[in-house]
């Protein structure tokens, strides 16, 4: 995947929200919620303090907190 323009977006899952599926896009993604599933995005995965992921996770960086 290419970045657009779309690069300096970040995507946030709170820590309110429970998503079982598949995340794609052009930008960054911030975890402090629940994800099952898989995340393929050309940006980075941040996943911070109450984030959970099990997923299959295809990204530039993946920082866990």
């Amino acid at each position: 995947m290419e970045r657009d323009q779309a690069v300096g977006s970040t995507s946030l899952l709170s820590k309110k929200v429970n998503i079982v599926g598949e995340i794609q896009g052009n930008e960054d993604l911030h975890v402090e919620g629940r994800f099952k599933g898989s995340i393929k995005i050309t940006g980075n995965v941040f996943v911070g303090p109450t984030g959970v992921l099990e997923a299959d996770v295809e990204a530039e960086n993946i920082i866990i907190q």
